[in-house]
């Protein structure tokens, strides 16, 4: 009998998302609206009645959106094969699919721009601005895909000597977990002389899959573990 074709019977990688840019970003804070107006100053005959107030300050950015996981590698296929006689090599692959990689977690919001200082009057001082909001928080990175196993060969025959150079069984291996996202732009300060707001913190990074590497596939000959 001659060498047979070798025959693969891996398990496919899962979806990788590893490549894919971030998410989009999850848009501004209250529609883009800027924070709360501080008070008008009010006479009050020749003297200031009721002063002026400053803006409120600016409120923090969205948190960014979270990257895909990465997606789950296939198990391999089991191969049984039956023969009388049975020569030659049979190179078999069943190993598991590797584990996708996850995506980067998506930029935070920009912050709420502080609200207008309230307006003097005859006798009373105008109010700054309120300070800008800081940004968002980065979207969480997506997580390592899980592998897939490998697997199993059953193989039975009465006469021969057959060999098993490039039988494969093993598992896959994970994907790897993604970075977080940057950290959003501060809002901008309310006029008059509010101070920006300071950049986000950037996301956390995804989480490694709890499984680093697939079960390896059980090879047996007559019955036989190899």
């Amino acid at each position: 009998m001659a060498d047979p074709t070798p025959l693969d019977l891996s398990g496919a990688d899962g979806p990788d998302y590893s490549k894919l840019p971030p998410p989009p970003g999850p848009g501004d804070y209250d529609g883009g609206k800027s924070a709360g107006e501080g008070q008008d100053g009010k006479d009050d005959g020749k003297k200031c009645g009721t002063h002026s107030s400053e803006g409120s300050p600016g409120h923090q950015g969205l948190q960014g959106n979270s990257g895909q996981k990465g997606g789950t590698g296939n198990h391999g296929g089991d191969f049984t094969f039956k023969a009388t006689n049975m020569t030659g090599n049979w190179p078999v692959n069943t190993s598991g699919g590797k584990g996708g990689g996850g995506q980067t977690g998506g930029e935070g919001g920009t912050g709420q721009a502080g609200g207008a200082g309230g307006k003097g009057s005859k006798n009373c001082k105008g109010s700054d601005g309120g300070p800008g909001g800081p940004g968002g928080i980065g979207g969480t990175g997506g997580d390592g895909g899980t592998p897939g196993d490998g697997g199993n060969v059953y193989i039975n025959y009465t006469s021969g000597n057959p060999t098993f150079n490039g039988l494969l069984t093993r598992g896959g291996t994970a994907g790897l977990a993604a970075n977080g996202g940057k950290g959003g732009q501060g809002g901008k300060g309310g006029s008059p002389n509010g101070k920006g707001g300071g950049t986000g913190k950037g996301g956390e990074g995804g989480k490694a899959s709890a499984i680093p590497t697939g079960k390896t596939g059980n090879v047996y000959v007559n019955g036989v573990s190899q």
